[in-house]
């Protein structure tokens, strides 16, 4: 922005108007520095010492202000059905520096299991420090991305269903289409259990169990399975919130009580 700087006498006061570009060798600046602004019928004077000062000043509140906007931890709500939203998260977590924390939110009752692929994949790779917490429903598709979060956070109100995969088609197939189809779904419904227990940590006779033939499993019971960590419900009550966020992730803050798991 181009620099002005005008000046007008009314009634026995002199005035000055700056409009500065705010970088630190602007020749606006320059002049704020050195310039004094006076008013003989009273007799003040600002001086350039105070004038600098003030400059300063306000550099670094701007300063504070970008550091405190940068380190705000990226919160994204991971709701309703994965398909539908699938570019919105995408985006929302490539959105997301590599190795940077962000907190998910999640209440969807799954979706497209290449939906749920896509976005745990793109979670582990880029190596994000992702806190999931279950605030309703987390089922079916939306598994694998909660799964593959760094840490895992539910409350006694979560619920999170395990089931076999399930597909359909709304246009007409062919019968060898279809055989093909089910082959296919077939390994990738096997891989995919598999992964989801490695993700979780813990045996895939354990996995198999819950999802065959399908299965609610609670916040508590999966807490209690030392899969994540409960919130609990004094926890909730509370007016004032228990988590911090920050550029370190989510973290525990010291006025509340502590998450703890279930017994």
């Amino acid at each position: 922005m181009p620099t002005s700087h005008s000046s007008y006498n009314r009634g026995g006061y002199l005035s000055a108007v700056f409009v500065s570009s705010g970088t630190n060798d602007s020749p606006a600046v320059q002049s704020l520095a050195t310039d004094a602004v006076e008013a003989s019928s009273h007799g003040w004077r600002i001086r350039r010492e105070v004038l600098y000062l003030a400059i300063r000043f306000t550099r670094v509140l701007l300063a504070m202000s970008e550091q405190e906007h940068e380190q705000r931890v990226p919160e994204i709500a991971i709701t309703g059905d994965l398909t539908e939203h699938e570019s919105e998260l995408t985006n929302q977590l490539l959105d997301v520096e590599p190795g940077g924390a962000c907190t998910l939110y999640f209440d969807s009752p799954g979706g497209s299991p290449y939906c749920a692929m896509s976005l745990m994949t793109l979670i582990r790779l880029r190596g994000l420090r992702a806190t999931g917490i279950v605030t309703g429903e987390c089922s079916s598709a939306a598994l694998w991305p909660f799964a593959a979060c760094e840490r895992r956070m539910v409350t006694a109100y979560s619920v999170l269903l395990f089931h076999p995969m399930k597909w359909q088609s709304e246009e007409s197939v062919g019968l060898s289409e279809a055989a093909e189809w089910a082959r296919h779904f077939g390994q990738l419904e096997k891989s995919m259990d598999e992964l989801l227990a490695d993700l979780f940590g813990v045996s895939r006779e354990v996995m198999a169990g819950w999802i065959n033939p399908g299965r609610y499993i609670s916040g508590s019971e999966l807490a209690g399975a030392g899969l994540a960590e409960l919130i609990s419900t004094a926890d909730i009550a509370g007016s004032d919130g228990i988590l911090s966020l920050s550029s370190n992730g989510v973290s525990r803050n010291p006025s509340k009580p502590k998450l703890r798991q279930a017994p």
